[in-house]
């Protein structure tokens, strides 16, 4: 694994964030150990969102927020720090500058105060509640604070369904522990020079909401400054005399296990190392919250939405998950989570998680085709066949009922009322996107297991409802003077269309109509690169990305390269995403990351390395122009899947400085468009043989080799790179 990816591995994948002050005019306090800074040079994001990072740790029951305010927020404790007149030691993100310059600060004015925290993980597969660890250290001599502990949050932190209920919460002490109603909330323990005195307050007014009761705990330093070791128990609290996992063993000793726990997980399947260090960071977030975004009760594994507030998967979110987890090779993480999404599946065939989503049989389908294309274990696949063409015989029966009824829905799926995306009830074009998607998912499925009858009525299926949504899509885009309208009636908000031509594949990328709709977005819906969701200053991070997608495949490098500078600009500093948030960044009690966000992503940035196309694949449509800045760089994919077999990749700087080097394992052969502004003008193969050269494409044969570019001279006389 390359330095970079190691080294940020302890903040992005321990989920540790780690903090140290900025004094009067001594720049950033250095941290004990070099491993705790991030290698990236700058924080990924640079947008105006607070801060918000999220600690957790594969099968735990509870995640932590560090939200930008300084406070822990599990969903029902809150734990902040305060200086000694009880103002918050905020957390802040420093000027990218130095080897510190994308973590968390705690700040005060009179002493520095640095701060780490983690979720311990052996990684064991267990059930685990989810206790957080963290490390306070105190700098200057005799400096103090106080910990704050209430519960019930404020209003923009999201409760878990696991908080426990209550007007009233009575605090007590027990030597090093803080006891709420006789559970554990938190132990404070001295580590070294310092001591911890717990305080409850006591009984408040009427006038104080007794959910905010609060209990401190004041932290004095020695003559030499301090350190305290501190734990935030899960949700609900742990038994009065609980210990937390790795008490025994010293803070660094404990996160050097989980770190190297989450170092083993994360190196499993598919490897990508990219020259941009921006979308490296991002890339490494989303691969970590898609790996280790998961609860383990009684013993099953269930996947989340996000660690907060989406504690399920749904079909929609799932689905996409689904893909992403094939995507970086991780089958046996994508096969559980595809079990749970056909737990949805009703007595009459649909796939239904949410009311009203008539899009989820559709994307069950699609996630069982994607999961089976990208190496999925066949044996579930012939178990989830049955299921699926239950689901196909149950959109061709909605299709039939409506062409019975006629008018202008005649044989779409019906209206529907869904209170998400769109927003509004009525016929929903992207439903019936999606069930196409899923069906032609589907049919070489049940092809390859000798069912030659049944997928030659899925394929006459696909083709007629392919022609009458398309008739009804125009003629409803007539009525409403717009492309690709979401709605058969009108209104509502632009999402299902968004996926017509990516991943639903009804239209192709560079249809009129897609490109008609692509215009029609930029111009009125997008703020900050971002598109709008609702109000013109309620940017959304994700809901563009299929549209991204749709520009990478018809060529539009432009385009893609601005949309994926506006969403790492919106990232969190770790490279997260939100769902949707007002322009100042607030997102509410809708807090990042996003698990979505993360699965999209991972297939963006894949798709800009690699992508299918026919019977072949397509590469480097959306590689940056320093692609090959320089002979150790360069980017390099190990054991990525595609629908033809794995894929090895590397692409670097020639070791003599003049052109670049392609070493390759091909499962199918690959047509390149090699990134601007270098032009090549010739590819030699390992014997020596030229390959053809066509405006500077190519197109490389399957199998291993490696082959050398020569570009076109730049201005001036010089090879151009």
């Amino acid at each position: 694994m390359n330095r970079i990816a190691v080294a940020a591995l302890v903040l992005g994948l321990a989920g540790l964030a780690a903090g140290c002050a900025r004094g009067p005019a001594s720049g950033l306090v250095p941290a004990d150990d070099r491993e705790f800074a991030s290698a990236f040079r700058e924080p990924v994001g640079r947008g105006t969102a607070p801060r918000v990072d999220a600690l957790f740790a594969p099968d735990a029951q509870c995640a932590v927020a560090w939200l930008g305010s300084g406070a822990f927020w599990n969903g029902d404790v809150e734990l902040t720090l305060l200086d000694s007149s009880g103002v918050l030691l905020d957390l802040h993100t420093p000027a990218p500058a130095g080897p510190h310059a994308d973590l968390p600060a705690a700040r005060r004015r009179d002493a520095h105060i640095a701060v780490r925290a983690f979720m311990p993980w052996t990684g064991v597969a267990a059930d685990t509640a989810g206790w957080l660890r963290l490390e306070i250290r105190a700098a200057h001599p005799g400096a103090g604070l106080d910990l704050a502990v209430r519960s019930g949050g404020g209003a923009a932190y999201p409760l878990h369904p696991h908080a426990p209920p209550g007007e009233r919460f009575g605090y007590a002490v027990h030597e090093d522990r803080l006891l709420r109603d006789g559970r554990t909330v938190a132990i404070v323990a001295a580590a070294s020079g310092a001591a911890a005195t717990i305080t409850p307050l006591p009984a408040a007014a009427d006038s104080v909401p007794a959910q905010l009761r609060q209990a401190l705990v004041h932290l004095a330093a020695g003559a030499t400054g301090a350190t305290w070791d501190v734990w935030i128990a899960p949700v609900g609290g742990a038994a009065a005399n609980a210990s937390p996992p790795d008490r025994q063993l010293a803070f660094a000793a404990s996160l050097a296990r989980t770190t190297a726990a989450w170092q083993a997980g994360i190196a499993r399947g598919a490897a990508i190392t990219h020259p941009d260090s921006r979308v490296s960071g991002a890339l490494l977030s989303a691969h970590r919250l898609l790996v280790g975004n998961r609860e383990r009760r009684n013993g099953a594994t269930h996947f989340l939405g996000s660690p907060f507030q989406y504690r399920d998967l749904y079909l929609r979110d799932g689905a996409r998950v689904v893909h992403a987890l094939a995507l970086l090779g991780r089958t046996d993480l994508a096969g559980q989570a595809l079990t749970s999404l056909y737990e949805f599946q009703w007595p009459g065939g649909a796939f239904l998680s949410q009311r009203g989503q008539l899009d989820g049989t559709g994307q069950a389908l699609w996630a069982l085709g994607s999961y089976a294309a990208l190496g999925g274990d066949p044996a579930l696949v012939d178990r989830l066949v049955g299921p699926a063409l239950r689901g196909a015989r149950w959109i061709a029966l909605q299709r039939a009922s409506a062409t019975l009824r006629g008018g202008p829905a005649a044989g779409l799926l019906p209206y529907a009322d869904p209170r998400d995306n769109e927003l509004t009830r009525g016929h929903l074009f992207g439903n019936d996107a999606w069930a196409i998607a899923g069906l032609e998912a589907l049919a070489p499925l049940v092809r390859a297991r000798g069912r030659a009858a049944t997928a030659d009525t899925l394929a006459a299926e696909i083709s007629a409802y392919r022609v009458r949504l398309l008739d009804a899509w125009d003629a409803a885009a007539r009525r409403q003077g717009r492309a690709l309208p979401p709605v058969l009636e009108g209104g509502g908000r632009d999402w299902g269309n968004l996926s017509a031509a990516y991943p639903c594949g009804v239209l192709a990328a560079d249809d009129i109509r897609v490109v008609a709709l692509d215009r029609f977005l930029r111009a009125y819906h997008t703020c900050d690169g971002l598109l709008t969701y609702g109000p013109s200053d309620s940017i959304h991070h994700y809901l563009g990305f299929d549209r991204t997608q749709a520009a990478l495949r018809r060529g539009d490098r432009a385009a893609f390269r601005a949309d994926l500078e506006a969403i790492l600009d919106h990232a969190q500093p770790d490279g997260s995403g939100f769902e949707f948030a007002s322009r100042d960044g607030r997102c509410g009690e809708n807090l990042p990351p996003h698990g979505t966000f993360a699965a999209m992503f991972v297939d963006l940035v894949r798709s800009s390395i690699v992508y299918e196309r026919g019977d072949s694949l397509v590469l480097f449509a959306g590689a940056p122009a320093n692609l090959a800045a320089d002979a150790g760089a360069g980017l390099v994919v190990r054991a990525l899947p595609t629908r033809f077999g794995a894929l090895d990749l590397a692409a670097r700087l020639a070791t003599d400085g003049v052109g670049a080097v392609i070493e390759a394992t091909l499962p199918a052969p690959a047509k390149v468009a090699w990134p601007p502004p270098a032009r090549v003008r010739a590819v030699i193969d390992g014997n020596g043989t030229p390959l053809p050269v066509t405006d500077g494409r190519f197109t490389l044969p399957a199998g291993r080799a490696t082959w050398r570019l020569e570009f076109e001279p730049a201005a001036g006389g010089e090879e151009g790179r």
